[in-house]
Formats: structure tokens, C-alpha cells, sequence
């Protein structure tokens, strides 16, 4: 699995998947954010399906990827506590 994220304050958690779905995905994973950690993508060619959850608020559902370049030049912190959950190839 290959993520390009600098992350500091949390940890990432993968497991890989079923063997049924080795040939489409190469991983789950999880990552717990809170006020004071700090996460920042970097370019690269890889998609996933991410699932946001926020510890107030509504859940959302997205698909990234893949990245060519940076928009945002700066880290930001989480403004609140949730968890990112996801699926990469």
C-alpha cells in the first residue's frame, strides 16, 4: 500500500483485504484525527474511496485521486475530532 500523506500526531492503521478482493483493492484503512494532529497529501497517481465520519455532523463520501499536484501549499489541522476510513488500490 502506498499512501503519500505526511501525517503527524495520529496513525494510520491498513489491513488488507479479503482474498476474494486482493485483485481490485490493495488495502483498507483508517485514520483518527483530532484537533492538534496534522495531515497533508502529496501528488500521487493512486485513487481511493474515502469515508469521512465527524464526531458531530453528517458523514460524507468521496473519491480521490488521482493527484498531480498540491493545492494547498499549508498544513491544517482538523478543526474537529472524526475518522477518515478508506479503500485504495
Amino acid at each position: 500500500m502506498t499512501m503519500s500523506a505526511i501525517i503527524e500526531g495520529t496513525n494510520l492503521v491498513a489491513r488488507p483485504p479479503l482474498t476474494q478482493l486482493e485483485p481490485y483493492l490493495g488495502c483498507y484503512w483508517t485514520l483518527v484525527h483530532a484537533p492538534g494532529s496534522c495531515i497533508q497529501t502529496i501528488p500521487d497517481a493512486s485513487c481511493y474511496l474515502v469515508v469521512e465520519i465527524p464526531d458531530e455532523g453528517p458523514r460524507q463520501c468521496l473519491l480521490a485521486g488521482p493527484r498531480l499536484k498540491t493545492d494547498l501549499p499549508d498544513r491544517e489541522p482538523p478543526r474537529a475530532a472524526g475518522q477518515i476510513s478508506g479503500a485504495s488500490r
